[in-house]
């Protein structure tokens, strides 16, 4: 579970399909990975933090626990 993910998409307001959809995935593969059912590619994590969610650190974003934001 990726808490610090889920609370910048639900602050920016970037729905799971909308997630789904910029990694090229299926929303419940992007559910499974956002749950930590299955994990992340490298690939998929530079997306979400280069990409989609630039002005946040990839460290802060795919913390397993929630920190604060830096």
């Amino acid at each position: 579970m990726y808490p610090n993910l889920e609370l910048v998409m639900k602050t920016k307001g970037v729905s799971l399909e909308n997630f789904a959809l910029a990694l090229h995935m299926h929303r419940n593969t992007a559910a499974n990975k956002l749950n930590g059912i299955t994990d992340f590619t490298y690939t998929e994590a530079m997306i979400i933090s280069e990409v989609i969610f630039p002005e946040y650190k990839a460290s802060y974003l795919f913390a397993r626990k929630t920190e604060n934001a830096g």
